[in-house]
């Protein structure tokens, strides 16, 4: 009751806080719905109660604030329906819509005790912020960057992001290694959390230090699998989508999931529904390769051989076609001299007679002079003819070593040598297999490898 103290009617503060208590109580009698955004959580993990600060802005400008709270028993159970189903935690700046109730206490004060918070609500806002990660990538000019990149002809070295106990990554591996076709593969596991606040985060990270790696890398695949739709929230991120995006590695991702795809798979090189899909693209990728490799090494050697043939019979024909011409040439100049000779010697004894003395000198210098002159032409023809047998002699050799470059490179391209690099050829029948059509349930095969052959019966095929 109250006190008359002077002229003034005076209330216990007691009186007064259990005054408003009462009207509280019967303006706020039951729990109700509200929307605010959590400024901070202020969780405190020795207790394990909640005291978040919530604000409301209206038109960029903060409207209300107020602090709230929830219990340990209530804050477990809304953590665990977000784990659940939205496989992410209740964090600083979720926009919530939530369920509360005012509660007063004559010591504590007035109390905004949040009793539960609406998950569809928060899994709209999540799809919201997937909407604006997509749009802000694009407007960075970056969001085809990754998918740009050209895969190696041979994909051999890997960087895998996963957890080592994955059930994705074991699937992954097992196709991997028990192959059909023996391929081998470089890989190196780079753990990382997989769903959830910290996913984000380590992934992005990983990615980033990857990227400075591209002259030892062939590719980057992010595998994930066990976990449900859930887990997703993180694949969504800005800051792991822009990480994808702008990678200079080629990113492949196989997160395990049939719906919408994720930011970070709109934004890698290639996107696979499941790690078993990502590990049989690969097998088959380099299977591609590797059968139009042993294609044209078998073309390149065939072409060598006959190239090499019809040079060895050209330059034996030339070389008897030059032997010959020679000949031929010598013979002719030296029998033409011969002639003109004769010719002038018999002119000069026929219209000289009387002056025989006088001629036979004259004769005597001319045939000195032919001699002079079948002596000078003789040897400048077998100056010519080394000439000609030099250069000759250098075509021969220089196309020789054409020859010899040739045969190195059809040794090189042997499939023997192939085959020591870890692959192996497989026939049936003495017919190379290049596709499992080829083969049937019974049928003997023959694997060759560097060191001998091994024959198997096909038991089963799938």
């Amino acid at each position: 009751m109250p006190v008359q103290i002077g002229n003034h009617t005076a209330f216990t503060l007691l009186e007064v806080m259990n005054s408003v208590k009462k009207t509280i109580e019967k303006r706020y009698q039951s729990s109700f719905w509200a929307l605010a955004e959590i400024g901070k959580l202020n969780y405190y993990p020795k207790s394990g109660h909640c005291y978040p600060d919530l604000f409301y802005n209206e038109d960029g400008q903060l409207k209300a604030t107020m602090r709230s709270i929830i219990w340990k028993s209530d804050f477990i159970r809304i953590r665990e329906k977000f784990q659940n189903q939205l496989g992410v935690n209740i964090n600083d700046g979720m926009k919530i819509l939530f369920e509360a109730k005012i509660e007063f206490s004559e010591r504590y004060g007035l109390t905004l005790r949040i009793l539960d918070i609406d998950v569809s609500f928060a899994l709209g806002e999540l799809a919201l912020q997937k909407l604006e990660a997509l749009q802000k990538i694009k407007d960075e000019g970056i969001a085809e960057f990754n998918k740009k990149l050209q895969l190696p002809t041979i994909i051999k070295r890997i960087a895998i992001i996963s957890v080592q106990t994955s059930k994705g990554l074991s699937d992954f591996c097992s196709i991997i290694d028990n192959n059909k076709y023996k391929l081998e593969f470089a890989i190196k596991l780079f753990p990382a959390t997989m769903q959830g606040d910290k996913a984000t985060n380590e992934i992005s990270q990983i990615i980033k230090k990857l990227s400075e790696k591209r002259h030892v890398l062939d590719c980057i695949m992010i595998i994930r699998g066990g976990g449900g739709e859930e887990g997703l929230a993180c694949y969504n991120s800005y800051e792991l989508g822009h990480a994808i995006a702008s990678c200079k590695v080629p990113v492949l991702t196989g997160i395990g999931h049939s719906t919408n795809l994720t930011v970070a798979e709109q934004m890698a090189n290639i996107a696979f529904s499941t790690p078993s899909e990502l590990a049989n693209a690969l097998v088959n990728h380099n299977k591609k390769a590797l059968d139009l490799l042993m294609e044209t090494a078998k073309n390149i050697s065939y072409k060598i051989c006959n190239a090499y043939s019809n040079k060895k019979n050209d330059f034996g024909n030339l070389s008897k076609i030059v032997k010959i011409k020679l000949s031929k040439d010598l013979s002719m100049s030296t029998q033409k001299y011969q002639n003109v000779y004769a010719l002038i010697a018999n002119n000069l004894k026929s219209f000289l007679p009387k002056k025989q003395n006088k001629f036979n000198n004259t004769i005597d210098l001319i045939k000195i002079s032919l001699r002079s002159f079948v002596d000078s032409k003789r040897q400048k023809l077998k100056s010519d003819v080394r000439i000609l047998t030099s250069k000759m002699l250098a075509k021969i050799q220089f196309k020789q070593s054409e020859i010899t470059h040739c045969q190195d490179v059809a040794i090189n391209c042997d499939p023997k040598r192939i085959i020591k690099k870890g692959f192996s050829i497989t026939t049936v029948n003495g017919n190379t297999i290049y596709s499992a059509s080829q083969i049937k349930k019974g049928d003997k095969i023959t694997s060759t490898f560097v060191d001998g052959s091994v024959v198997s019966v096909v038991e089963q095929k799938n």
